[in-house]
């Protein structure tokens, strides 16, 4: 077989010999190529059609299927990215039963349970320090009954003569005025890094060095018992403004060596502290009268060059032998300067009531 060109067309074409009597022959049979590649190209063209077809198919239901996939899981990461800047707010809905819907319901999960511990450190915090509530939190230990030797400076305000306004206003009114009042002093408190141990009434006992302790402790007690007698003077303003009764508060300061820890049993556990340090402290604030500011010798010592305090007094208190020389606090520089940088001018605060 052999083949060959006629006019730019191919032929194929095969020579036989044959052979009639004693005559031979040869048969040459000339067939063009498309009669045998007709149909291969058309097939070929065909898959190639389907195969083009198929490509592009597979493209598109690719990059639909990854719309799909894309969609769900940006919308997860938009959420993901407002979760670490601290917005609990937002709302994961499962679209689907399949793995992406599976992470939504973690994710909408987590943010449950990031809502319930801010819940839980937010209340918690209202009972005891915002420090001692996030302690609790991270360590369980630090809910076990025991406690520690700890230098802490301590201080005891209480209102003067809350008892006999308290008759004349009513419980209603008196509860009012009350919160108030306690709503006035938590943030000055809690500016100068303290913690409220407890609210006894219209007293309140603030700790600075427990739970967790500072260099400058008795200097921030001392500077925290400044600001409330200001802030006081703002509140009775607003008061007079109202036709409210004004309230008068002493304050006494004292630092000294407690035993910090929770106190009481397994089913109710409170922080405190105990010790003769702690009595000293209420028997300095009951030695105070309206709107002063005294002092122990103990805290007086850690901040002598900061403060500016009246001449110092011996005053017999119950539970100590030797009379306690105790100190008014006259003003603090603003700001608190150093012996070595010039004093500023001493602020005031209301004077001394009766007790």
């Amino acid at each position: 077989m052999y083949e060959f060109e006629h006019q730019g067309e191919t032929f194929l074409a095969r020579a036989v010999p044959i052979s009639v009597g004693d005559l031979q022959w040869v048969v040459e049979v000339v067939v063009p190529a498309t009669d045998y590649t007709e149909h291969v190209d058309a097939e070929a063209k065909v898959a190639l059609g389907l195969g083009v077809l198929a490509l592009i198919l597979a493209v598109a239901g690719g990059v639909t299927l990854a719309r799909w996939i894309a969609r769900p899981l940006q919308e997860l990461a938009r959420h993901a990215r407002r979760i670490r800047h601290g917005d609990l707010g937002v709302t994961v809905v499962p679209r689907s039963r399949d793995e992406i819907g599976v992470l939504a319901r973690a994710m909408g999960d987590m943010v449950q349970a990031l809502r319930d511990r801010d819940f839980i450190r937010e209340t918690f915090g209202r009972y005891v320090s915002p420090e001692l509530a996030e302690q609790c939190l991270r360590d369980r230990d630090a809910l076990q009954l025991g406690g520690e030797v700890r230098e802490v400076a301590m201080l005891m305000s209480d209102l003067r003569g809350f008892s006999e306004m308290s008759e004349r206003l009513g419980p209603s009114a008196m509860i009012g005025l009350l919160n108030e009042y306690l709503a006035k002093m938590t943030p000055v408190i809690t500016q100068h890094g303290g913690t409220i141990n407890e609210f006894i009434g219209d007293a309140i006992f603030v700790l600075f060095g427990a739970p967790f302790g500072r260099p400058d402790d008795a200097e921030r007690a001392v500077r925290c018992a400044w600001a409330m007698q200001r802030a006081l003077a703002e509140f009775n303003a607003e008061s007079r403004q109202h036709g409210l009764p004004e309230l008068s508060m002493g304050i006494g300061l004292h630092v000294g060596s407690v035993v910090a820890g929770n106190i009481g049993s397994a089913e109710r556990v409170k922080y405190g502290v105990v010790g003769p340090a702690v009595n000293l402290v209420a028997r300095i604030q009951a030695l105070t009268v309206g709107g002063e500011v005294l002092l122990t010798d103990a805290i007086r010592s850690q901040v002598a060059v900061r403060i500016e305090v009246a001449e110092g007094r011996p005053e017999r208190v119950k539970g100590v032998r030797e009379a306690v020389m105790v100190y008014r606090l006259i003003g603090i520089p603003e700001p608190l300067q150093t012996a070595s940088q010039p004093r500023a001018s001493m602020p005031s605060i209301a004077e001394p009531r009766g007790r």
